[in-house]
């Protein structure tokens, strides 16, 4: 810790007694702080420096691992942009606390507050933008076939404007299996549940028209659905 004349500002040499700028005599309790200062050796501030990297490495693994779950199973240029920034941030402040250095501190501190701020930021853009929600379909699609349930899988997710196509297989049971009364009711059951979905709305509100195509196990058409804000108004 450097530390500074009460007067003009300038560094104080260690055990100064005057102030080498200006001559003003160094304060007792400057001359307390400087005398017990100790300098830290190099290997130490390579050792301390080196757990900090081990501790902010495992940060962004951990942190690059839930976002990539989130976003799909997949990485994409935003993901490794933000777990840089987050990986710096935390390096630039443990190695601040470590070594008593108050600029790498405060500069880590201000890396983390605006990590925060953006993925807070862009994490409401991904829901609430109609962009935003066509890029989680777009992740959806690298994903397909997606596991929904033990009997139900989507295979297909496709954008073409306003316009996206969800195709689901029914894993087990095929067109056949189904008696003729419930299969006329099939999509009617289907089109009210996913009206009163809060996922499925969210996408609606944006003006976009979602086709939902349902198959048996041998890939027989068994149902097909069209939702959109009129619809399940």
């Amino acid at each position: 810790m450097n530390l500074k004349c009460e007067k003009c500002g300038a560094e104080l040499e260690p055990n100064a007694k005057f102030c080498v700028n200006c001559g003003k005599e160094v304060s007792e309790e400057n001359k307390i702080i400087i005398e017990n200062e100790k300098p830290i050796s190099k290997v130490k501030i390579w050792i301390f420096k080196f757990i900090a990297f081990i501790i902010a490495s495992l940060i962004f693994i951990i942190a690059r691992v839930f976002f990539t779950a989130i976003n799909g199973g997949t990485v994409d240029g935003k993901i490794e942009m933000g777990g840089i920034l987050l990986f710096y941030g935390v390096y630039a402040l443990l190695s601040g606390i470590f070594l008593k250095d108050k600029d790498a501190r405060k500069r880590g501190a201000w890396i983390l507050v605006i990590y925060v701020i953006a993925s807070i930021a862009f994490s409401y853009f991904l829901n609430n933008s109609s962009y935003g929600i066509d890029e989680q379909f777009r992740q959806m699609s690298y994903k397909t076939p997606i596991k929904i349930d033990k009997d139900t899988e989507l295979t297909k997710v496709n954008i073409n404007g306003n316009n996206i196509t969800l195709n689901y297989r029914l894993i087990h049971i095929s067109k056949d299996d189904i008696p003729y009364e419930n299969l006329r009711n099939f999509g009617q059951v289907i089109k009210e549940e996913f009206c009163q979905d809060k996922n499925f709305l969210k996408v609606m509100k944006h003006n976009k028209t979602i086709n939902i195509y349902y198959y048996g196990k041998h890939n027989q058409l068994i149902s097909n659905i069209k939702l959109s804000k009129e619809i399940c108004r």
